[in-house]
């Protein structure tokens, strides 16, 4: 890569260690009110923090210019990897919410897979950005394969994403079995697509594109759609803060590849400190901020130990990458 981009990633690795922080604070929220136990200003913020993720993926993909149908499937295991090896770390822990609930060790287990491969998560397991992401490659690897165009793909994804706006995240929990797989493939498997697809036209149309103008007016046109509740505001916002990231041009430091594995770390474990502190610091008796303090902290500690242990134990990173 060229100088100027590795500088370019730098802020990438600042800013995506920030949105780390980001889903921190949405899972936190979700123990109290949801979104209504923040201001406004915090909930566009860290609502832009997983459409971040997806664009940088989609930025990063993009970096190699012809991507071949073999590159995608290739991708496609290999996320796949990842998701299944996560599906092993927060079995315990979804399973202990579940007992917690009133299932049985067995039915939780059952709830737990079930849950996984259609919903992309279970209780405790923040798993659906990467099984977003397998999804986005599958579909990828088949139109590739396919030799389809890829306006195809942009057309495709958009509308997914169109369409997830059209139904509640409260089907999850209803008996109607159609509306429940739509919100599936719509909201999940192929949710992030559209967020990935943004990030690749970005790093394609790269002078056209990534300035402090398109930054500005997609962080106005996102705020007013953020205000109405209206489609296109979360990625539009992720646009705005990935474009402001590619902006800052760092100066090389080793701090920046740890911020780059940490961020990792600290999305993919984050619910471990939560479910304990759910454990011990009961909520409805706990304030707020204690909470999220004690949180966010020991998710940043818990991201910094794994970054150094998987200098000494290398197969930790296949967690990660």
């Amino acid at each position: 890569m060229p100088s100027t981009d590795n500088r370019q990633i730098r802020g990438v690795d600042l800013i995506k260690y920030i949105m780390a922080i980001g889903v921190v604070t949405i899972h936190v929220g979700a123990m109290y009110d949801g979104d209504s136990s923040y201001p406004d200003y915090i909930v566009w913020w860290m609502r832009s923090a997983v459409p971040f993720f997806f664009i940088t993926t989609g930025y990063l993909l993009a970096r190699d210019k012809a991507i071949t149908s073999v590159d995608y499937l290739n991708r496609t295991k290999r996320t796949f990897r990842i998701f299944c090896s996560w599906l092993i770390v927060y079995l315990p822990i979804s399973i202990a919410i579940y007992y917690q609930s009133g299932f049985s060790i067995i039915s939780g287990v059952k709830a737990y897979i079930v849950g996984i491969f259609t919903y992309g998560q279970c209780p405790g397991a923040p798993l659906w950005y990467i099984y977003a992401i397998a999804g986005f490659m599958l579909t990828m690897y088949v139109m590739v394969k396919l030799k389809f165009p890829v306006f195809w793909a942009v057309a495709w994804f958009t509308i997914i994403y169109l369409l997830s706006y059209c139904i509640s995240e409260n089907v999850i929990t209803s008996g109607n079995i159609i509306l429940k797989w739509f919100y599936l493939l719509t909201r999940r498997s192929f949710g992030g697509g559209i967020y990935i697809m943004a990030g690749m036209a970005l790093r394609y149309h790269h002078k056209l594109l990534a300035n402090w103008p398109t930054a500005i007016a997609s962080a106005c046109i996102s705020i007013i759609l953020f205000t109405n509740n209206w489609a296109f505001w979360e990625l539009l916002s992720g646009i705005a803060f990935f474009i402001l990231a590619l902006q800052l041009r760092l100066s090389a430091s080793g701090i920046w590849l740890s911020m780059r594995n940490e961020s990792m770390w600290i999305y993919f474990t984050h619910m471990i400190p939560i479910f304990f502190i759910s454990q011990f610091m009961p909520h409805y008796d706990t304030r707020f901020c204690t909470v999220y303090l004690t949180a966010t902290i020991s998710a940043v500690i818990l991201a910094i130990v794994l970054d150094r242990l998987q200098m000494r134990i290398p197969i930790l990173a296949r967690l990660i990458r």
